[in-house]
């Protein structure tokens, strides 16, 4: 048998599950590791802010008339540039060709 490391021959104990048979062997290492916790860091106070600085505080939250009620596309969003006319022709709906025709019969897919 090949172990990771050089073992205790003579501490080393084998084990055999009754209900399944598999061998448990159990070899103490010749120059085991130990480990120490590492040392923790003590927590500074908080610092305090000058007195003609500026709060760091969040924005306060928007009235409810102007907050989001549902899922927004991304793909209506205002642009700057270029990017604007490529929303725009993300906007209009590809021509399917002459060959395409929408059937009366059958539902338009959402």
């Amino acid at each position: 048998m090949c172990a990771p490391a050089q073992v205790l021959a003579g501490a080393s104990t084998a084990e055999r599950s009754a209900t399944t048979g598999h061998l448990k062997l159990t070899c103490p290492k010749l120059l085991p590791i130990i480990a120490s916790p590492a040392p923790r860091r003590q927590k500074l106070p908080p610092k305090k802010r000058a007195a003609g600085a500026a709060p760091t505080a969040l924005l306060p939250p928007p009235p409810p008339e102007e907050r989001l009620t549902g899922a927004v596309s991304l793909r209506i969003v205002p642009r700057d540039g270029e990017g604007a006319a490529r929303a725009e022709l993300a906007m209009e709906e590809p021509p399917l060709g002459d060959e395409w025709e929408d059937e009366e019969e059958v539902p338009a897919l959402l």
